[in-house]
């Protein structure tokens, strides 16, 4: 960090980003999951998530912190190219869900949820879960009259008897 923290802040809001899948393969590279660095930079994994999928672009100061990220994450990628060749950690930001529910994105059913969420992570997934479902033939109705059983109290007048 330099002595102008301020001014760094300022010149990070106008250096574009890199592309969202750099993005996102600078922090695999780094075996970083999304919970780490969502949580260092001071957002949720599902923010985190929509930057690195495109969905969305960092704003103000937590923009600042990305780029601050990024660019040393880069740095330390090329300082140890070795890095890469490491497994990733698991990224628990996200979990299988064991039935169902609705996205809170789109309604549709499903199975991921992201930060106590059910939704899908992309909106390719979003798109595919909107696809109609095929239609099933139910049988036609029997239209044989049935017999009509009456009530044993249909027609019944209630008395009340006073003393």
């Amino acid at each position: 960090m330099s002595r102008y923290p301020a001014i760094d802040d300022l010149l990070a809001t106008r250096c574009p980003l890199p592309e969202p899948a750099e993005r996102s393969r600078l922090r695999t590279d780094l075996a970083l999951t999304a919970d780490a660095v969502a949580h260092a930079i001071g957002i949720s994994p599902a923010t985190l998530h929509a930057w690195e999928g495109g969905h969305a672009e960092p704003q103000g100061h937590v923009r600042a912190a990305y780029a601050y990220f990024l660019t040393q994450a880069r740095a330390c990628a090329a300082e140890n190219p070795n890095l890469a060749l490491n497994q990733p950690a698991p990224d628990t930001s996200t979990e299988l869900l064991p039935q169902h529910t609705f996205c809170v994105l789109c309604g549709n059913p499903a199975s991921q949820h992201v930060d106590g969420y059910p939704q899908h992570l992309t909106a390719a997934e979003c798109a595919e879960a909107a696809t109609p479902l095929p239609t099933v033939s139910l049988p036609e109705p029997d239209e044989t009259p049935r017999p009509r059983i009456p009530h044993p109290r249909a027609g019944a007048s209630h008395r009340f008897n006073s003393p």
